[in-house]
């Protein structure tokens, strides 16, 4: 390989890492974004909304994880890889009847624990600590002894 070929690589490798940082950037500016939004909206089920689609990318990192860890209990792991193919692949659909009569719904606080949670065990994924060193709470929630 000649040099001025070996040069051309190492450029084309910085634009990509350029690229690359500032994609990181941008989404980095957009969760602030929206979690600024997020302080500024009344509706619970638009905050809950808009978590969701902040975490997802955390979740679904989260789900892999799980489902690729031998010491998670089978169970687990395959209720983990059929989220991950109901988001690729979406569910058959469902026709659900439902009537407000109030106007406004109300979640409970232990709708969000399973968020909560997931978020915390993905803290521990990532960090590369093992499910066996994890808090209880979590641990008992996913079904790992």
């Amino acid at each position: 390989m000649d040099r001025k070929y070996r040069e051309k690589i190492k450029s084309e490798i910085k634009v990509k890492e350029a690229e690359v940082d500032n994609a990181l950037m941008f989404e980095e500016n957009i969760r602030l974004s929206a979690e600024k939004l997020m302080a500024l909206l009344p509706n619970t089920v638009n905050k809950a909304k808009l978590t969701g689609q902040l975490y997802s990318g955390k979740a679904f990192d989260t789900l892999i994880a799980l489902m690729e860890d031998e010491e998670i209990p089978p169970e687990i792991r395959r209720k983990c890889a059929n989220d991950i193919l109901a988001r690729g692949y979406g569910l058959p659909e469902q026709v659900v009847k439902s009537v407000n009569i109030e106007g406004s719904i109300e979640i409970p606080p232990e709708a969000f624990q399973a968020t909560d949670l997931s978020i915390e065990a993905n803290k521990y994924i990532q960090s590369g600590i093992p499910s066996s060193e994890w808090p209880d709470e979590i641990k008992t929630y996913f079904g790992i002894k």
